[in-house]
């Protein structure tokens, strides 16, 4: 590991010479660079990126307690460098300097010198000592011109308009950078506030829809699209003005398979054009064959540096220690489910219909954690009957019909029939970007007015209002449920609205402990939700599902940003659900997810069923490998 006083392998390679042109880009606001006029340089090519000693430490963070702490990391022009490791190692921070919103907007102090562009530059400056700037308005600072533009300049320093002419960005949550309503608005937006002739805009426009296949999202409204869907729009709409170094703060972890092959080819024709790229991700699989070197960090310091093929020699269990995910396909031939389940009886014929098999108790403790408060889950008026037994599919969730359509089209977003699942059964939900997937979800849970059909939990029809009060819902999005002041709170709020036995004050106490030590959050307890990494506000959304105790439980994405270890307690904690008869659907694009806790799997193609079954069938475990490719 690399400590203070050491730094990571010097910078190795060098650009490639042909490149297309590119062009600057600045924010929303930045009249001073239309001005200026803004435009592209003829140099080609992209720019490289150096971080020399440099320590962070957030603002109001302990002594001691560093976000980075003296990483040194060199990206020669023209290479893909992969930065990986747990969730809160601090790779999006790391990306943050490169993009100066640290520290000028998530402000801190900051010591040693991060540069963009040549180390000969002429705008190069060392940070040195200790800044706690305040965000910079956007149009403080006007592009340089043509010659200007690539000289060196410290992102700390620099105001945000001109680092954004050289760096774009595509954040964890893409709705978080978005400006427009519509989609073709906002591929066209950072090109526009270069002050782009109206020609060059719509060249630049189409060349990233043709990129990355974008023809079906054109003229749509940003917030009716899937997650992976507004993943999308955010890296193409980067791609669109052509900046130099490009930053990715875990653009797949939304997409679908296909989406996930699409990025990995823009990345290859990115690096191909000369173009600088530091993406930090926890799946990494997909750039094995585009990435020079994968920097892996360990609490805020560079632990190692590997090339593709030295990443690929080690084993999984030398990759999940650590904290990194398989960079290998994963195998359905053996069900996973069967993995951890006792022999079951035979199934009947329907598979989606077969009783679901009961969890040991050796499997709470598979991925290692520590396991959830027992209890039974649904029970009183609101839940499925009393005499339900488990192994009795009524018992679980019957979608027997289901349809919606948005406005007044007439089209069907969701047309489901004849779905039958046991209680205690976890699903995982599949299917590509825009399938329906989050909408049937959200029809499930009685969350869309307009929604028709009849939908059973436990045997019983339930109404939309009712199905509100037994189901609960895990955004993709999750800051959407997070309401309150710390951690601790929050996971508090869902015991006291619980339909059943709700916990208040010292009674709950030693729940919300219990479910936050399950989750690996306890040292987060008094942090607030809103100041956590993605992967972290995830779990704790998680957290409050479980305290919920409701009959069924939806989650939409909920392995999205986590690292190997926090994907295996978010499964155990699904097989934890399963054990207290909670019937789960998870909508995940995450095949080692699906492999670690689903016992059944359902494909929606365009808002309907396409096949559903258990992964212990055969032919069902050969589709969803299938599927993941």
């Amino acid at each position: 590991m690399v400590g203070k006083g050491g730094c990571a392998s010097d910078a190795r390679g060098g650009a490639p010479d042909a490149g297309p042109e590119g062009a600057l880009a600045a924010p929303r606001g930045a009249a001073a660079v239309r001005r200026a006029g803004g435009g592209s340089p003829d140099a080609r090519g992209g720019v490289p990126v150096s971080v020399r000693h440099v320590s962070f430490r957030h603002k109001g963070a302990p002594e001691g307690s560093y976000a980075l702490d003296d990483v040194c990391v060199d990206v020669p022009a023209g290479q893909v460098v992969v930065l990986c490791g747990r969730s809160g190692c601090g790779k999006t921070t790391l990306t943050r300097l490169v993009n100066g919103l640290v520290p000028q907007f998530f402000e801190g102090d900051l010591w040693g010198e991060v540069r963009v562009g040549p180390a000969d530059g002429a705008g190069a400056r060392a940070s040195g000592g200790r800044a706690a700037a305040g965000a910079r308005a956007a149009g403080d600072g006007a592009a340089a011109g043509d010659g200007a533009a690539w000289a060196a300049l410290d992102p700390s320093e620099e105001p945000i308009a001109r680092t954004a002419a050289l760096v774009g960005s595509v954040f964890q949550n893409p709705r978080s950078q978005f400006f427009n309503v519509d989609s073709t608005s906002e591929l066209a937006f950072c090109c526009e506030n270069m002050g782009w002739d109206a020609e060059r805009i719509d060249a630049a426009v189409l060349d990233a829809v043709e990129r990355f296949g974008l023809r079906g999202l054109l003229d749509r409204n940003l917030f009716k699209l899937s997650g992976g869907e507004r993943q999308k729009i955010a890296c193409a709409s980067v791609s669109a003005h052509g900046p130099r170094v490009l930053v990715l703060d875990e653009p797949a972890s939304n997409l679908d398979v296909r989406s996930i092959r699409m990025l990995a080819d823009v990345i290859a024709r990115w690096k191909a054009e000369g173009r600088t790229v530091v993406v930090a991700e926890h799946r990494l699989g997909y750039l094995m064959d585009v990435a020079d070197r994968f920097v892996l960090l360990e609490e805020g310091r560079v632990a190692w540096e590997k090339s593709a093929a030295q990443l690929s020699a080690l084993s999984d269990d030398q990759l999940h220690a650590a904290g990194l995910r398989s960079v290998r396909p994963v195998s359905f031939a053996a069900a996973s489910a069967a993995a951890f389940a006792p022999p079951r009886p035979p199934a009947p014929a329907r598979p989606s219909s077969a009783p679901a098999r009961p969890l040991p108790a050796s499997a709470h403790g598979r991925s290692g954690g520590r396991g959830l408060p027992t209890g039974a889950a649904g029970e009183g008026e609101d839940a499925p009957k009393a005499g339900a037994a488990k192994g009795d599919a009524t018992a679980g969730l019957e979608v027997r019909s289901l349809r919606f359509a948005y406005g007044r089209s007439g089209k069907a977003a969701v047309d489901v029939e004849g779905l039958s699942f046991p209680r205690g059964a976890v699903v995982g939900v599949l299917g590509d970007n825009g399938a329906g997937k989050s909408t049937f979800a959200r029809c499930v849970c009685g969350l869309e007015r307009g929604c028709e059909g009849e939908v059973a939990v436990g045997g019983r029809l339930c109404s939309n209002a009712r199905r509100r009060r037994l189901c609960y819902l895990v955004m993709q999005d999750v800051n959407h449920q997070l309401f309150t002041e710390s951690v601790r709170e929050e996971v508090a709020l869902s015991l006291r609205n619980r339909p059943r036995d709700p916990l208040r004050g010292e009674a709950a106490a030693p729940v919300v402990d219990a479910i936050l030590e399950g989750l690996d959050l306890e040292s987060l307890a008094e942090r607030h939700p809103m100041a956590l990494s993605g992967g972290q506000k995830q779990r704790v959304a998680i957290a409050s599902a479980v305290a919920g105790e409701r009959a069924v439980c939806v989650f939409d994405e909920p392995t999205s940003g986590l690292d190997w270890a926090h994907m295996l307690d978010t499964a155990r904690n699904l097989r934890d659900l399963s054990a207290r008869g909670v019937t789960s659907l998870v909508i995940t694009h995450d095949p080692e997810l699906v492999a670690q806790c689903c016992d059944h799997a359902l494909l929606m193609e365009q808002g309907r069923a396409a096949w559903w079954g258990r992964l212990d069938d055969p032919q069902t475990a050969r589709r969803v490998e299938g599927f993941f490719g």
